[in-house]
């Protein structure tokens, strides 16, 4: 089995504010899959700052990815991204959330703008990437989403750094009309409107920051989830760790007080990124919790428990539908 990953991280951006720790934690990413996974150069493409414009990364995710011989169905497939998000108002129930690429805002010859990828972008490629190389996909978001949430500086800096934009440039029907336009694209026309527009909830599984309510932090030049999850990966076997383990230690003596990474999907009992392949006797992760030691495959305080309590306790709902996952409380009009 091969791993192939398209990692981005943007700090400078062209129009927007810049952040400080993005580029450092893709450079950090990758540097982890060279040395734990021993992932091969040729097989990861990394994306920082000028080089993550939007036409760059979509072309990377269908060439690299969806379009590479090399690439058979089993073998893992990773996208880390660290950098803006965005939230915008929808006339349906959902709001759309977006990725910012580096060019966002950019005028074109003609008059247009360079618009952000919007969820429904990522998730009908994703589906499209499902189909042609199989379920064993892990998707990485140090970002936030919604408008209220940031990353922020730690306090020894003084600052705070959002990572999340107000999306007041664009409208939702501008980000879905670039998403009908996408010459990567191999979906229906229409796949991406209001009336047809169905999120496909199985195609990977999903490590993302924060929740919808929170924010995601950076502490001087990294993120606080990055090198949560790099301390992980770098000091356990990736062939016994499970991504039901994964949750547990990030959320275990926890990144901070206010942000709990969320890990989705339906293969959390897989070793990460191995899913579909067997899990080997023997093999568990002991998370250490204030001096009791859990294995995160058998306790029931995280994963989609964990989820479902988080709702039902601040009555919010979490956006994750960027990658697939929305869970919206019952009684929210």
């Amino acid at each position: 089995m091969q791993t192939f990953a398209v990692i981005i991280g943007i700090n400078k951006y062209f129009y927007e504010q810049h952040l400080h720790g993005a580029t450092g934690d893709a450079e950090r990413f990758a540097e982890c899959l060279r040395s734990s996974l021993q992932v091969p150069t040729e097989n990861m493409i990394v994306l920082l700052d000028a080089a993550a414009t939007r036409d760059e990364i979509l072309k990377s995710l269908h060439t690299h990815l969806r379009d590479n011989d090399r690439i058979h169905r089993g073998d893992a497939i990773v996208i880390y991204f660290a950098g803006h998000g965005t939230l915008y108002e929808t006339h349906v129930r959902k709001p759309m959330e977006a990725i910012m690429p580096v060019d966002s805002g950019l005028e074109l010859p003609d008059g247009t703008h360079i618009v952000d990828i919007s969820d429904r972008q990522i998730n009908l490629f994703l589906k499209e990437l499902y189909d042609a190389k199989g379920e064993n996909i892990t998707v990485i978001m140090d970002c936030c989403y919604s408008a209220g949430c940031s990353r922020d500086g730690s306090s020894r800096h003084d600052q705070v750094t959002v990572r999340s934009r107000p999306s007041l440039q664009f409208t939702y029907q501008d980000l879905i009309d670039a998403a009908e336009a996408d010459k990567w694209k191999r979906w229906s026309p229409g796949s991406a409107t209001d009336s047809v527009y169905q999120p496909y909830e199985e195609s990977h599984m999903l490590l993302a920051a924060c929740c919808s309510n929170e924010k995601a932090y950076e502490d001087g030049e990294e993120g606080v989830f990055t090198r949560r999850l790099l301390q992980m990966l770098n000091s356990h076997s990736l062939n016994s760790i499970t991504y039901q383990e994964l949750e547990d230690y990030m959320n275990h003596g926890s990144v901070t007080h206010r942000q709990c990474p969320v890990v989705v999907g339906r293969h959390k009992t897989s070793r990460i990124f191995r899913i579909g392949h067997p899990l080997s006797s023997g093999s568990g992760v002991g998370i250490e919790t204030g001096g009791s030691t859990n294995l995160g495959s058998s306790t029931s305080s995280g994963g989609q428990g964990w989820l479902q309590r988080s709702v039902v306790r601040t009555g919010t709902w979490i956006r994750l539908n960027i990658l697939s996952y929305a869970f919206w409380p019952k009684r929210r009009q």
